[in-house]
């Protein structure tokens, strides 16, 4: 077989075809249709659009266009499928110029249901020659039909044959069984379906709706299958079947169609279950020990205990799940919470805030902390690795260095400052500051907020930073140093923590680093890349604490309980 980028298919040639003769436009027409036939009909006209309104193409031009139409996704109507063939664009093409924009709406079968063919005559003939030689297989019946004379079986191939057998119980192993002969009893028999009911029932047929399906089946198979096979088919008792089956025969679609009424609770019921529902919460409220349950928490066998100890009364533990669900009641489980102990936390908090969002434009607010003591060694992480082969890292192991660092955040352009030094200690914090003077000389004031930790808030680190100020003022060059301290045990609130959180996660876990000076590269280059992302793509550190109304509610963040935001 050619391939269609070198030669056109011989029934595609555009010269030869005629335009339709309708001079109207695809949505006029669209009209004529009905709602599902026009829907698809104008869907495939507007695939195949480009490849119709220019007459005459290029020789070889349609099948390209036509292959780049077929490469897309798209969402057709009245289908699951997302792709159209490059053989059904042509095939619409054909159509369009034989038949105009009629010619794309989908055609329906007429014989849905029924053999196109075993007529009935063949359908005699292979009965009877099946139980003259219950043995014969698929093939040799066949062969047999061939020889047969005034009948010509051409047409019927061996799937079609062997279902054919199959659903009229004629296979070696059913009648070895003494399995009966399966024609439709003529009470279960419908022998009419209309067109517009053929047409409803194939919708309901392709619809998601179980109940619909099973309805739709039952009907359209019924000159196919008898009842009990369907019934095994659509998984509903023989009885439902036969059921449907004479409501069709008897008022048509509609019968099939009746939604029955939701079931009214009684009253009394309602008002038992009501009370049940009150009980359950009034033991959900109280402790298990009330009860004389040893136990510290409910669970739903305890809850059911307690109740029928309590009023005599038997209640299963489906039915406790049910009412406390019923209730808005679940199981959670508790988290443990950082809180603040500091007794001036509002004070301390707005204090930052008010801060933070009231910076002139040559102001600046840091965010500082430090890292460490990281050992140089080898760190466990998330990676990827075979399913079945374990992943671990020694838990003793023999240090390489230890790494200390210390970090300031700018809160308006999210550039981070950081400077490697031996512990964690005021001459740390001297030297962060007297960087971020010297890299900020134009701003005018710098502010500066951490955690209380002692070396934040030591003698010496005040006597020098009142002295710095003191000789900067003198100078009258350079920014002046003020500290916003955060409350004790706030440290959800020191935004440079998610920064080291996401800086340990790229470069630190599943690391295997052999000196300091290597680990002490890799920090740098992924702040550096940090900012030159920031740099590149503006954006204010932290996200809720820029908030006006982030603290209004007392009752979310009372004790600084972060994990309610």
């Amino acid at each position: 077989m050619s391939s269609p980028e070198h030669t056109q298919p011989r029934w595609i040639k555009p010269v030869l075809l005629r335009q339709p003769a309708s001079e109207q436009s695809p949505e006029q027409q669209t009209l004529q249709l009905d709602a599902k036939s026009g829907t698809i009909a104008l869907f495939r006209y507007g695939l195949i659009a480009p490849l119709v309104l220019e007459h005459p193409l290029p020789a070889g031009e349609l099948p390209q266009r036509a292959r780049e139409i077929a490469a897309r996704v798209y969402d057709i109507p009245y289908s699951k499928r997302t792709s159209v063939s490059v053989d059904s664009l042509l095939g619409w093409v054909f159509r369009y110029r034989n038949g105009g924009f009629e010619a794309l709406a989908p055609k329906p079968r007429q014989d849905r249901g029924q053999s196109r063919t075993i007529n009935p005559q063949l359908a005699s003939l292979i009965e009877r020659l099946k139980r003259e030689k219950p043995n014969l297989t698929v093939a040799a019946l066949l062969r047999e039909l061939r020889l047969s004379s005034g009948h010509d079986s051409t047409g019927v191939s061996a799937s079609t044959l062997y279902r054919f057998l199959k659903q009229r119980g004629l296979l070696a192993q059913q009648l070895a069984a003494g399995a009966p002969l399966k024609p439709l009893k003529k009470d279960w028999r419908i022998d009419f379906i209309g067109e517009e009911d053929r047409r409803l029932l194939t919708e309901w047929r392709r619809s998601k709706d179980r109940n619909l399906w099973q309805k739709a089946v039952t009907v359209l198979e019924n000159s196919n299958l008898p009842p009990e096979d369907i019934a095994k088919k659509v998984e509903r008792p023989l009885s439902c079947i036969r059921q449907w089956i004479k409501a069709f025969k008897c008022s048509g679609i509609k019968a099939l169609n009746s939604v029955r009424k939701p079931r009214v609770m009684a009253a009394e019921r309602r008002a038992t279950l009501d009370q049940k529902r009150k009980r359950i919460l009034e033991i959900v409220h109280g402790r298990p020990h009330s009860y004389g349950i040893n136990r510290s928490s409910w669970n739903l066998p305890s809850l059911a205990l307690a109740y029928r100890n309590n009023h005599n009364e038997a209640i299963s533990k489906s039915t406790v799940s049910r009412l406390l669900k019923e209730s808005d009641y679940t199981i959670k489980k508790a988290r443990k919470v950082l809180s603040s102990p500091d007794p001036d936390y509002r004070e301390k908090v707005d204090l930052v805030l008010h801060t933070l969002r009231n910076l002139e434009p040559l102001e600046l607010f840091f965010f500082v902390d430090e890292l460490g003591p990281m050992q140089v060694k080898k760190y466990g992480g998330r990676t990827f690795v075979p399913k079945n082969e374990p992943y671990t890292f020694p838990e003793l192991q023999k240090s390489r260095g230890v790494i200390h660092l210390a970090g300031a955040l700018n809160a308006v352009t999210n550039q981070v400052t950081w400077v490697y030094g031996s512990s964690k200690d005021t001459a740390a914090m001297v030297d962060l500051i007297e960087m971020l003077f010297n890299q900020h000389t134009h701003s005018t004031k710098i502010y500066i907020t951490w955690d209380s930790a002692s070396w934040h808030r030591s003698n010496v680190l005040v006597s020098w930073l009142d002295a710095f100020n003191i000789e900067t003022l003198r100078c009258g060059d350079g920014p002046l140093i003020y500290l916003v301290p955060l409350p004790t045990s706030s440290q959800f609130l020191d935004v440079i923590e998610a920064v080291f959180s996401g800086m340990k996660k790229a470069v630190i876990h599943h690391s295997n680093y052999q000196s300091e000076q290597t680990m002490k590269e890799a920090i740098s280059r992924h702040f550096e890349e940090r900012n030159a992302y920031f740099l590149a793509n503006p954006r204010r550190a932290g996200q809720k604490i820029w908030e006006l109304n982030f603290f209004k509610d007392y009752g979310n963040l009372r004790y600084g309980d972060y994990r309610k935001w």
